[in-house]
């Protein structure tokens, strides 16, 4: 029988000490939705983590080969990044991990997306360097959302949207506050107070007249 030695004590204290962001870039570096790739040595045991996080009591139970309870079929699978869709927006566990194990899907690689949750803290950790985030920004008009944009570029790339994905960027920032507000339903009181007034003048006026004084 092999036996496999300990790390040791410290290397458990310094992990347990480390920041989940740091975690996230560590486990997934190229913020590749490391769920899906075939190549990813940690996948197996990412899959067992995220899948620890979720109750198995809808599937009766779920065994090591296909952790993961799907509460919408009631089926245990292997996770992969379309069955954690439904959790890229939790505030929780569950959805921390589902963005950093799947930052492509859950939105956290284009600027624009809906998605509330994608500061590195919330698991969107390493997508800020990441190349195709880069190349988003810069795409970007130098013009903030409004209803009405004035800007050539801003039209022009509001039109080139439209064809794209049938959105503009003021549908998307709506779609965004959307989640915000249900966000901010996990924060203490007065700051999801603040935030949703926030919220009310974002949605009715856009960068310009929105937002604290």
């Amino acid at each position: 029988v092999a036996f496999t030695k300990l790390p040791d004590a410290s290397y458990v204290t310094d992990k347990a000490r480390e920041s989940f962001e740091t975690t996230a870039k560590v486990d997934n570096p190229a913020a590749i939705d490391i769920l899906n790739s075939q190549f990813a040595g940690l996948a197996p045991q990412l899959r067992v983590g995220l899948s620890a996080t979720v109750s198995d009591k809808p599937c009766g139970g779920c065994k090591f080969m296909r952790p993961f309870c799907d509460a919408r079929s009631k089926q245990c699978v292997v996770p992969n990044c379309t069955t954690v869709l439904p959790y890229c927006d939790a505030a929780n566990s569950t959805g921390r991990l589902s963005r950093a194990f799947c930052p492509k899907s859950c939105g956290c690689e284009f600027p624009l997306s809906p998605l509330a949750l994608s500061l590195p803290s919330w698991g969107c950790a390493a997508i800020d360097t990441a190349g195709s985030y880069q190349e988003h920004l810069a795409a970007l008009p130098c013009e903030d959302v409004s209803p009405a944009p004035r800007d050539a570029y801003a039209i022009s790339y509001d039109d080139r949207l439209r064809e794209s994905e049938n959105e503009t960027r003021w549908s998307l920032w709506l779609k965004f506050l959307d989640k915000f507000e249900e966000a901010s339903r996990t924060m203490p009181l007065e700051e999801a107070k603040q935030e949703r007034l926030d919220i009310k003048y974002l949605r009715r006026y856009g960068c310009e007249r929105g937002g604290r004084a």
